[in-house]
């Protein structure tokens, strides 16, 4: 349970870094475009560009926190024991997949 909140707590730290690098190197600045725009390959430029990898994590990141909000909310503001693990193995598997080593 301590690893879920600490997992939750990183990322939110991640998301919130992300953004503000975002904002910092300009993505999305010089164009207008948004940094929801920049993240998502899509820009005011016309082609689609590909996420870097680091991007693809903390969106996948952000989509992990969301549900996890959306499963406490359904389970009355405190996650079950089950639900608890489940969203760590989801987390888990996602920081296996982007090589992410905890600690």
């Amino acid at each position: 349970m301590r690893t879920t909140i600490l997992a939750v707590s990183i990322a939110t730290g991640l998301v919130a870094a992300g953004s503000a690098s975002a904002q910092v190197f300009g993505a999305g600045a010089s164009t207008g475009g948004s940094a929801a725009e920049s993240l998502s390959g899509y820009g005011s430029g016309g082609a689609p560009r590909l996420p870097t990898p680091s991007q693809r994590y903390v969106l996948k990141v952000v989509e992990l926190r969301a549900k996890t909000l959306k499963v406490k909310a359904d389970d009355g503001g405190q996650l079950t024991a089950e639900h608890a693990a489940g969203l760590q193995q989801e987390l888990d598997a996602l920081n296996r997949h982007f090589g992410i080593k905890a600690g």
